[in-house]
C-alpha cells in the first residue's frame, strides 16, 4: 500500500491539513461494489446499474458538455451563446461545461470571466505538442510539467483556486500510463479523462464512471493504460457513433462521416444521447473541440440540442465535478432541488460580466479567424 499526501487547506480555518491518497498497487481482485468498494471514496468503473441501486426511473439523467485546449477568441464567443445564463436546468442553476484548457494559445482572461460564469477549468497541459508519441514516451519530469505546470498557470492566470483544478486530459487522449496516474494522484487531481472505450453500436451496453482502485477493466485502446490501482475516478472517453451508425468517433469533430446539414449535425448529437436516455441514463458526456462550430449549421445544431435537453425535466448539463459529486452521493431524482453541489451560488452569481464595448470587440477580432 503506497500512501500519497499533499497540502491542503482547510478554507474556512485557513488551517493547513493533510490530505491522503491511497494506491495498493498489489490488488488484483475483482471489484465489487458494496462490498470491497464502497461508496463515496470507491465506485466500480464497468458498472451498469446507477450508484445505491437507484432504479432508473429515480436518476436525473447526466450530460456534460466537455470542451478541450486553448481558450481565445475563436472559440469564447461560441461559450457565450451556448452558455448563456437565461438556460437553465430544472432546479433554475445555469448550464455549465467542463473546460480542460492548455496554455499555448490561451487567453486567461477570458478563461477567468467563463470560471466566473460557472464553468468548471480542467489541465490539458502547457505545450499539447506533436508528435503524439511525446505523450506515450513521456518522462516523468516531462509529464509533471505538463499537468502541473498548467494547473498553476491556471492558479496565476485566471485567479481559479488550486482546489478547484481537479482534473486532467491527456492531449490527443494518448496516455503516459501509471507516471501520468501517479502524478495526478501525487498532486491531489480528483479525476482524470483520458482512457477511451470504443463503441461501434448504439445498442452495446453503457458503464458509469468510477475510480481505478481495482485498475482499468476495459480493452486498453491506447497503450499504455495504467497498470495498477489508484483512488482517482476515471471519466472515460466514450466514443459516439455517426449519424449513419457507421463509425465510432472519439470527438463530435472526429467522425469520419461527417454530417453536412443541419438535421444531420442535430441527429449525431440526439441519436447518441438518447441511446444513454432510452437504456440505463448513465452520464453522456460529449466531448467536442469548439472548431466543431466553425460551421454554421453546427452550432445550429448544437443550440437546437441544448435547447432540446432543456425541455426535459430529468436531464441536467452540469460539469464533471458536479456530476462525480452526484454519483458519490446520489439523491433522488424527486430530491435533486436539495443537492447542494448542483445550487446556484448563494450570492448569486459570481460573474464579473465584461463591458459591452470589449465583448464587441471580442466578437469582431472573432470573426477575423474564423
Amino acid at each position: 500500500m503506497i500512501n500519497f499526501c499533499y497540502l491542503s487547506f482547510i478554507v474556512t480555518l485557513m488551517v493547513p491539513s493533510i490530505q491522503c491518497l491511497l494506491v495498493d498497487e498489489g490488488n488484483n481482485e475483482p471489484c465489487i461494489q458494496g462490498e470491497n468498494c464502497l461508496l463515496p471514496k470507491c465506485f466500480c468503473l464497468g458498472q451498469k446499474m446507477p450508484p445505491k441501486n437507484l432504479t432508473v426511473e429515480e436518476i436525473p439523467q447526466i450530460v456534460v458538455l466537455a470542451f478541450n485546449d486553448a481558450v481565445n477568441v475563436q472559440n469564447y464567443a461560441y461559450y457565450l451563446k451556448l452558455f448563456d445564463k437565461t438556460r437553465k436546468n430544472s432546479n433554475g442553476c445555469p448550464i455549465k461545461m467542463t473546460l480542460f484548457v492548455q496554455d499555448l494559445y490561451t487567453n486567461y482572461t477570458m478563461v477567468k470571466d467563463l470560471y466566473k460564469r460557472g464553468m468548471e477549468m480542467a489541465s490539458h497541459s502547457i505545450t499539447h505538442k506533436l508528435p503524439i508519441s511525446y505523450w506515450k514516451e513521456a518522462s516523468k519530469k516531462e509529464i509533471s510539467y505538463e499537468i502541473n505546470e498548467q494547473k498553476s498557470r491556471l492558479v496565476q492566470k485566471a485567479g481559479i483556486p488550486d482546489r478547484e483544478i481537479r482534473g486532467w486530459r491527456s492531449p490527443y487522449l494518448q496516455p503516459t500510463g501509471d507516471l501520468q496516474f501517479s502524478v495526478l494522484n501525487q498532486n491531489g487531481f480528483h479525476y482524470d479523462a483520458s482512457l477511451g472505450i470504443q463503441r461501434r453500436n448504439l445498442k452495446e451496453e453503457l458503464s458509469w464512471p468510477g475510480t481505478l482502485h481495482y485498475k482499468w477493466p476495459f480493452k486498453c485502446e491506447i497503450n499504455p493504460c495504467p497498470a495498477k490501482n489508484y483512488s482517482l475516478w476515471e471519466v472515460p472517453v466514450i466514443s459516439l457513433v455517426d449519424q449513419d451508425s457507421l463509425y465510432p468517433c472519439m470527438y463530435v469533430d472526429s467522425c469520419i462521416n461527417k454530417p453536412e446539414v443541419e438535421e444531420e449535425a442535430f441527429q449525431l448529437l440526439w441519436k447518441n444521447f438518447n441511446s444513454y436516455y432510452a437504456r440505463n441514463k448513465t452520464p453522456f458526456i460529449l466531448n467536442i473541440h469548439a472548431r466543431w462550430l466553425n460551421t454554421d449549421f453546427q452550432m445550429v445544431a448544437m443550440e437546437r440540442f441544448i435547447l432540446s435537453l432543456l425541455g426535459m425535466d430529468d436531464v441536467y448539463i452540469v460539469t464533471m465535478h458536479q456530476m462525480l459529486e452526484w454519483i458519490r452521493n446520489p439523491v433522488n431524482l424527486t430530491d435533486i432541488l436539495d443537492f447542494k453541489p448542483w445550487k446556484c451560488p448563494e450570492n448569486g452569481s459570481k460573474t464579473t460580466v465584461f463591458s459591452l464595448t470589449f465583448l464587441a470587440s471580442v466578437l469582431f477580432i472573432g470573426n477575423l479567424f474564423l
